[in-house]
């Protein structure tokens, strides 16, 4: 006599599931915290462990009839382009780009000195993508 697949026993998952229904209900519900709590650490991470850092910004304009007040800010090394490349470059766009940051004189602020398509091996610096010519 030979046996066939539906002559074995079948695990009845889903009576398991109703006996174990609180069971169920909170380790759904433990898991999904688990995610959650686990994408704010990661997103938080560098502000509970870095430096604040103090920068001079150069407003823009922030009114625009269409989409109302909002705020545009913009930095004096936001012009610095690396050693090498004083003109725009489109093939840039999307590259990364490193600029050092120096303390000011009045020792609370930082100014961009330098900006590199390498990472600094020393010193404080921003990590920034170039986005177009301006």
């Amino acid at each position: 006599m030979s046996t066939t697949i539906d002559d074995l026993p079948r695990p009845d998952v889903w009576g398991w599931i109703r006996s174990h229904q609180r069971c169920v209900i909170f380790a759904t519900i433990a898991f999904q915290m688990i995610v959650l709590s686990s994408m704010i650490v990661q997103h938080g991470y560098t502000l509970f462990t870095g430096d604040s850092i103090l920068l001079r910004v150069i407003p823009v304009d922030p009114r625009d009839p269409l989409r109302g007040d909002y705020v545009i800010l913009r930095y004096p090394f936001s012009n610095l382009w690396p050693q090498g490349y004083g003109h725009w470059d489109e093939s840039r766009i999307g590259s990364e780009v490193f600029v050092t940051l120096e303390p000011d004189s009045d020792g609370k602020h930082w100014n961009g000195s330098m900006a590199s398509w390498t990472r600094p091996a020393t010193g404080r610096f921003i990590r920034g993508k170039v986005r177009n010519s301006w």
